[in-house]
């Protein structure tokens, strides 16, 4: 894998916000792999429609093939770019919990590349609540195959020194908005189950997902 000289913005003004993004998506449709911050943790990420781009992502996490990569979207109208046949219930779910630490499962579309979710016909999906990063998928008009900053493994990784640490020379670009505002991954819940469950307990207490989805299984 080639090595990047790795450049920093630190995202504290307007201007810089601007010239991040703007670096950031042309990065993006060229191919590369970038990092960013969410609300949960920081995230690397890439155009989920381009399968190289993938496989260096899967690569430089050390991470297994076998581990599908979740996907982060910056609008509703989005959503559809990458999942299709939407139970009725994920409307009134993403009403109350998107922006936010809440990843689902669902259906995915048959363009989105088998390699990010090692064949399976689902997705994880989720609207981070980052403005800059909402911002950033929104101008490129393009869902991120979005994985959490760090190598597979190691503590999950909350500002962006640590991630200068971990992939220096081996991503072109780190957006850094200070330090994670919540610091814990997502709750992940499959809305492709009957009933409903969930897959992992993270930062959105499950009491509050069961007042929408009343017969949520943990």
């Amino acid at each position: 894998m080639k090595d990047l000289q790795t450049e920093t913005i630190e995202l504290s003004s307007e201007s810089s916000i601007q010239k991040a993004i703007k670096l950031a998506t042309e990065m993006i449709d060229e191919g590369e792999i970038i990092a960013f911050p969410t609300d949960t943790l920081y995230g690397l990420g890439c155009n989920v429609f381009n399968e190289s781009a993938i496989r260096n992502l899967f690569e430089i996490k050390n991470r297994s093939f076998t581990k599908p990569i979740n996907v982060l979207i910056g609008s509703i109208e989005q959503l559809s770019y990458v999942a299709e046949n939407i139970p009725i219930i994920v409307h009134e779910v993403i009403r109350e919990f998107w922006p936010g630490d809440l990843t689902l499962i669902l259906h995915k579309r048959g363009e989105i590349p088998s390699i990010l979710t090692n064949g399976m016909s689902t997705i994880g999906v989720r609207m981070p609540n980052n403005d800059v990063t909402l911002r950033l998928i929104r101008e490129i008009d393009k869902p991120l195959a979005t994985t959490s900053a760090n190598i597979s493994g190691r503590p999950s990784i909350t500002n962006a020194n640590q991630i200068l640490e971990n992939f220096e020379d081996k991503i072109p670009l780190i957006l850094d908005g200070g330090v994670s505002e919540i610091g814990e991954e997502s709750t992940i819940v499959s809305l492709v189950t009957e009933p409903p469950s969930v897959i992992r307990v993270g930062s959105l207490p499950i009491e509050k997902l069961k007042r929408i989805i009343n017969n949520l299984e943990v």
